[in-house]
């Protein structure tokens, strides 16, 4: 049978008490201040009750504490930054309760923590602390089912034995760092139903013992790898993700348009402009040389030809604006015909030639 009532105060009186085993019971109620006084106390289990209330800021106290499991309570109010002065804690579980708040930064500088930090189906809301990285031992961080926001920190990385990270079920935003491919032994990852970002990092496909990868409901786009965890379509879960490609056949994905294939368009216009202006530098060139060779054989003089001066190519671009649009006057099968200013008295008509047509050198 459950035990029913409440912790009593009394229980403080117990000094020597070095394991207090309170769990799966049916207990209300506060958890009392008095457990402060329980500086023996090595061990503290009281989760899956209708414990409720804060947690009293004298756990931190209890600095002999290397386990401390609340979980599955009614416990509701921050989570104590006392809790940092537990410098033995091995293990912490704050879940399904009703705390809020942030997570307080100064956890992390709990270097004992290596078995567990579980703080899922809070409140909680802020970021994820950049001092988790503190955490070089630390196997399971379990922040999933919260309000927490902003980006995962690229500090993760430097939990190098972690093998189990739950984050779903939150507001984080941004890409997924690829600090994360450093976790080598990372067998679990869950990043589901957030509003996570870009490409999924091939760092991820080198983790050689990533066997669960959850990435679904959120915003990645690209390629999505296809060797490590991404070669099993069973181990991973992509879906709600409308803008990825690529991977094995199984996922069932559409096929990525190659970046060449999607440019390969683009060069025509300018392509087409270039040769368009060498057509018109090549006509007026040889407009030049022709009108050029006409006055050698017509008239001694090198500055006219019957009465009409020699202009060079730069004046004749000069006095048409460049070929300008503005100053056609017409255009047909051999070539267009662009009126021109010399200087304030002499106007001209400068035909170019289409060389592309044979017949253009004889009109």
């Amino acid at each position: 049978d459950k035990i029913t009532g409440s912790i009593p105060k009394d229980i403080g009186n117990l000094i020597g008490l070095q394991h207090l085993y309170l769990c799966n019971n049916n207990f209300r109620g506060s958890l009392p201040s008095s457990l402060g006084r329980l500086k023996n106390l090595g061990i503290l289990l009281a989760f899956e009750n209708n414990l409720s209330g804060s947690i009293p800021l004298a756990i931190g106290n209890l600095t002999e504490l290397n386990i401390l499991l609340v979980g599955t309570n009614k416990f509701s109010g921050w989570i104590p930054y006392t809790l940092s002065n537990l410098t033995n804690l091995l293990s912490l579980g704050l879940s399904t309760n009703n705390l809020s708040g942030t997570i307080p930064s100064e956890l992390f500088n709990i270097q004992t923590l290596s078995i567990m930090i579980n703080v899922s189906k809070n409140n909680l809301e802020g970021s994820i602390p950049q001092e988790i990285g503190h955490l070089k031992n630390l196997v399971e961080f379990h922040a999933e089912s919260n309000r927490l926001s902003g980006k995962i920190p690229n500090t993760l990385g430097d939990c190098q034995l972690l093998q189990y990270l739950y984050l779903q079920n939150n507001l984080l935003s941004g890409s997924i760092p690829s600090a994360l491919g450093q976790l080598k032994g990372l067998e679990t990852l869950d990043l589901s139903s957030n509003n996570l970002s870009g490409q999924i990092p091939t760092s991820l496909a080198d983790i050689t013992m990533l066997h669960s990868l959850n990435l679904s409901f959120n915003s990645f786009v690209g390629e999505v790898p296809t060797i490590g965890a991404f070669a099993d379509a069973s181990g991973i879960s992509i879906q709600g993700n409308a803008k990825l490609c690529g991977g094995i056949p199984d996922l069932h994905l559409p096929r990525c348009c190659p970046l060449l294939e999607n440019r390969k368009h683009f060069p025509v216009l300018p392509i087409s402009v270039s040769l368009v202006a060498a057509l018109a530098i090549l006509s007026s060139l040889y407009l030049l040389i022709t009108w050029h060779k006409r006055t050698k054989k017509g008239a001694p003089s090198r500055t006219s030809m019957k009465g009409h001066p020699l202009v060079s190519y730069s004046q004749l671009v000069k006095a048409t604006d460049g070929f300008a649009p503005t100053n056609l006057l017409g255009s047909g099968s051999f070539g267009s015909v662009y009126k021109g200013k010399l200087n304030i008295q002499d106007h001209v008509a400068v035909k170019v030639l289409k060389l592309e047509n044979p017949k253009a050198l004889k009109s």
